[in-house]
């Protein structure tokens, strides 16, 4: 009964145990620390929104795609847009393009949020200052489930500088476009969320690469 004092009496209490109970079942089993990394299952994850303010801002699309075995599943990946009756496309437009036209077909966020959740599972999120991603996605968790994501989190721009400098102190971000540029990964569609998430797909696989030639093998050597 604990796990479900987290949803209040009005959240349809039912439905959304349902869902966090589906969410949960991948969680009994931690992450072992000696985990090899070729055989953990990432998940690459970009949306796209309104604004920078995970807070007050919307998702306007997100893609996710799954790695294992240090290889891109294309025909398993995760694309969709959200639907908005209001949306007024504003400053923002001018990065991602996205219009009214591209919306009408979008669906709700509860159940883009369910689908993307069920295809999540416990996959490790990546991304590139994937911070936002996930605060974003958690402010419309919250807002329909009353929940938040229980997955692990490795950010490319971290890793770029794991790769760089391994005994650094300090955390110097590298913007995406720049270590494209230096790991020689074409830029392709950029500021769309597939578009950006194969991108980042292609420099973690690098990343990897680069670490698993300094024996770095386990999850736990990452860190």
């Amino acid at each position: 009964m604990k796990l479900f004092s987290l949803f209040r009496k009005s959240k349809t209490p039912e439905k959304v145990s349902l869902l966090w109970q589906n969410y949960l079942q991948f969680f009994e089993k931690k992450v072992s620390k000696k985990a090899l990394i070729r055989e953990l299952r990432f998940v690459v994850v970009d949306t796209e929104t309104t604004g920078l303010n995970y807070k007050k801002d919307q998702l306007l699309s997100i893609a996710a795609l799954s790695i294992q075995g240090f290889q891109i599943d294309i025909n398993e990946r995760y694309e969709a847009f959200f639907s908005h009756e209001n949306y007024q496309p504003n400053d923002s437009v001018k990065i991602h393009g996205i219009l009214n036209k591209h919306l009408k077909e979008g669906r709700s966020e509860k159940e883009i949020l369910t689908h993307f959740l069920a295809y999540l599972k416990d996959g490790i999120i990546v991304g590139h200052h994937i911070g936002f991603d996930v605060a974003i996605i958690n402010q419309a968790l919250k807002k329909h489930f009353d929940i938040k994501l229980k997955n692990q989190t490795l950010d490319t721009a971290w890793l770029a500088e794991r790769v760089r400098n391994p005994i650094a102190k300090d955390f110097r971000s590298i913007p995406l476009d720049k270590l494209c540029k230096q790991y020689k990964i074409p830029l392709g569609k950029r500021h769309t969320a597939s578009g950006d998430a194969f991108i980042t797909a292609l420099l973690f696989l690098k990343l990897l690469g680069r670490l698993e030639k300094r024996k770095v093998l386990e999850w736990r050597d990452l860190f």
